[in-house]
Protein backbone atom coordinates (compact mmCIF):
# COMPACT_ATOMS: atom_id res chain seq x y z
CA UNK A 1 0.00 0.00 0.00
CA UNK A 2 2.82 2.40 0.69
CA UNK A 3 4.35 1.81 -2.57
CA UNK A 4 0.90 2.67 -4.28
CA UNK A 5 1.07 5.96 -2.38
CA UNK A 6 4.80 7.07 -2.79
CA UNK A 7 3.84 6.08 -6.65
CA UNK A 8 0.95 8.59 -6.33
CA UNK A 9 3.60 11.19 -4.59
CA UNK A 10 5.63 10.68 -7.30
CA UNK A 11 2.78 11.61 -10.19
CA UNK A 12 1.69 14.42 -8.47
CA UNK A 13 5.45 15.62 -8.27
CA UNK A 14 6.33 14.95 -11.75
CA UNK A 15 2.82 16.54 -12.44
CA UNK A 16 3.74 19.97 -10.85
CA UNK A 17 7.59 19.79 -12.72
CA UNK A 18 5.97 19.47 -15.65
CA UNK A 19 3.38 22.11 -15.25
CA UNK A 20 6.05 25.02 -15.99
CA UNK A 21 7.32 23.08 -18.62
CA UNK A 22 7.73 24.22 -22.21
CA UNK A 23 7.32 22.40 -25.25
CA UNK A 24 11.18 22.77 -26.16
CA UNK A 25 12.41 21.35 -22.84
CA UNK A 26 9.92 18.50 -23.14
CA UNK A 27 11.07 17.93 -26.75
CA UNK A 28 14.71 18.02 -25.31
CA UNK A 29 13.92 15.31 -22.45
CA UNK A 30 12.04 13.28 -25.02
CA UNK A 31 15.30 13.49 -27.44
CA UNK A 32 17.17 12.21 -24.26
CA UNK A 33 15.04 9.25 -23.67
CA UNK A 34 14.78 8.51 -26.97
CA UNK A 35 18.48 8.14 -27.37
CA UNK A 36 18.85 6.48 -23.99
CA UNK A 37 16.23 4.13 -25.43
CA UNK A 38 18.09 3.34 -28.85
CA UNK A 39 21.30 2.66 -26.72
CA UNK A 40 19.43 0.02 -24.61
CA UNK A 41 17.80 -1.08 -28.06
CA UNK A 42 21.81 -2.26 -29.34
CA UNK A 43 22.72 -3.56 -26.10
CA UNK A 44 19.34 -5.90 -26.18
CA UNK A 45 20.44 -6.53 -29.50
CA UNK A 46 23.70 -7.58 -28.73
CA UNK A 47 22.87 -9.48 -25.54
CA UNK A 48 20.10 -11.29 -27.99
CA UNK A 49 22.88 -12.43 -30.42
CA UNK A 50 24.74 -13.55 -27.71
CA UNK A 51 22.34 -15.73 -26.22
CA UNK A 52 21.37 -16.91 -29.91
CA UNK A 53 25.43 -17.97 -30.31
CA UNK A 54 25.50 -15.69 -33.19
CA UNK A 55 28.56 -13.88 -31.35
CA UNK A 56 30.50 -16.56 -29.80
CA UNK A 57 32.24 -15.62 -26.27
CA UNK A 58 34.81 -18.01 -24.48
CA UNK A 59 33.59 -18.84 -21.03
CA UNK A 60 29.98 -16.66 -21.41
CA UNK A 61 28.11 -16.34 -18.13
CA UNK A 62 24.76 -17.10 -20.11
CA UNK A 63 22.82 -16.07 -16.82
CA UNK A 64 24.35 -13.07 -16.28
CA UNK A 65 23.06 -12.20 -20.03
CA UNK A 66 19.78 -12.68 -19.46
CA UNK A 67 19.35 -11.14 -16.35
CA UNK A 68 21.20 -8.52 -18.50
CA UNK A 69 18.73 -8.69 -21.34
CA UNK A 70 15.90 -9.04 -18.87
CA UNK A 71 16.64 -5.91 -16.83
CA UNK A 72 17.70 -3.88 -20.21
CA UNK A 73 13.85 -4.93 -21.53
CA UNK A 74 12.44 -3.74 -18.28
CA UNK A 75 14.13 -0.40 -18.02
CA UNK A 76 12.97 -0.10 -21.63
CA UNK A 77 9.63 -0.57 -21.12
CA UNK A 78 9.83 2.16 -18.32
CA UNK A 79 10.99 4.30 -20.26
CA UNK A 80 9.24 3.87 -23.02
CA UNK A 81 6.06 4.62 -21.19
CA UNK A 82 7.76 7.86 -19.41
CA UNK A 83 8.37 9.30 -23.56
CA UNK A 84 5.20 8.43 -24.06
CA UNK A 85 3.23 10.00 -20.91
CA UNK A 86 5.47 12.84 -21.90
CA UNK A 87 4.52 12.72 -25.95
CA UNK A 88 0.73 12.62 -24.34
CA UNK A 89 0.74 15.66 -22.16
CA UNK A 90 2.56 17.68 -25.08
CA UNK A 91 0.13 16.62 -27.19
CA UNK A 92 -2.94 17.26 -25.21
CA UNK A 93 -1.39 19.23 -21.94
CA UNK A 94 0.39 21.66 -24.57
CA UNK A 95 -1.54 21.88 -27.09
CA UNK A 96 0.78 20.53 -29.50
CA UNK A 97 -0.69 20.28 -32.58
CA UNK A 98 0.22 16.94 -34.93
CA UNK A 99 0.42 19.42 -38.31
CA UNK A 100 3.53 17.87 -39.99
CA UNK A 101 3.86 14.77 -41.25
CA UNK A 102 6.99 14.02 -39.18
CA UNK A 103 5.12 14.38 -35.88
CA UNK A 104 2.28 12.25 -37.19
CA UNK A 105 5.11 9.45 -38.19
CA UNK A 106 6.76 10.12 -34.50
CA UNK A 107 3.07 9.44 -32.81
CA UNK A 108 2.69 6.27 -35.46
CA UNK A 109 6.06 4.61 -34.59
CA UNK A 110 5.80 5.35 -31.29
CA UNK A 111 2.35 4.26 -30.63
CA UNK A 112 3.51 0.67 -32.83
CA UNK A 113 7.00 0.44 -30.34
CA UNK A 114 4.86 0.64 -26.87
CA UNK A 115 2.58 -1.83 -28.25
CA UNK A 116 5.62 -4.31 -29.87
CA UNK A 117 7.41 -3.81 -26.47
CA UNK A 118 4.71 -4.53 -24.09
CA UNK A 119 3.13 -7.67 -26.27
CA UNK A 120 7.02 -8.91 -26.06
CA UNK A 121 6.67 -8.64 -22.29
CA UNK A 122 3.45 -10.42 -21.72
CA UNK A 123 4.61 -13.09 -24.12
CA UNK A 124 8.05 -13.58 -21.78
CA UNK A 125 6.32 -13.14 -18.22
CA UNK A 126 3.20 -14.73 -19.24
CA UNK A 127 2.54 -16.18 -22.50
CA UNK A 128 5.21 -18.72 -22.68
CA UNK A 129 3.96 -20.97 -25.47
CA UNK A 130 4.85 -18.15 -27.79
CA UNK A 131 8.23 -17.61 -26.63
CA UNK A 132 8.96 -17.95 -31.01
CA UNK A 133 7.78 -14.59 -31.40
CA UNK A 134 9.85 -12.55 -29.14
CA UNK A 135 13.21 -12.22 -31.37
CA UNK A 136 10.63 -11.09 -34.35
CA UNK A 137 8.70 -8.16 -31.35
CA UNK A 138 12.54 -7.52 -30.23
CA UNK A 139 13.33 -6.65 -34.04
CA UNK A 140 10.97 -4.86 -34.57
CA UNK A 141 10.91 -2.79 -31.26
CA UNK A 142 14.62 -1.92 -32.28
CA UNK A 143 13.70 -0.72 -35.64
CA UNK A 144 11.09 1.27 -34.47
CA UNK A 145 12.94 3.20 -31.93
CA UNK A 146 15.78 3.40 -34.77
CA UNK A 147 13.45 4.93 -36.84
CA UNK A 148 11.79 7.31 -34.28
CA UNK A 149 15.12 8.90 -33.47
CA UNK A 150 15.91 9.09 -37.33
CA UNK A 151 12.95 11.25 -37.54
CA UNK A 152 12.66 12.96 -33.91
CA UNK A 153 15.97 13.25 -31.78
CA UNK A 154 18.54 12.91 -34.15
CA UNK A 155 16.80 16.08 -35.90
CA UNK A 156 16.48 17.62 -32.75
CA UNK A 157 20.16 17.57 -31.65
CA UNK A 158 21.42 18.62 -35.10
CA UNK A 159 18.87 21.42 -34.89
CA UNK A 160 16.75 21.68 -37.98
CA UNK A 161 13.75 21.24 -35.77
Amino acid sequence: MTSLFSLISFLDHSFLLTQGASTSALTTLKAILTTVLLGLALSQALEQALLYKWVRVRNLNRRLVVRLHRFGGATAVLLILAVLGLCWYTWLGLGYPLSTVRVAAHAVLGGLASVVLLAKVAIANRFRQYMRFTLPLGISAGSLLLGIFLITALPHFLGLV
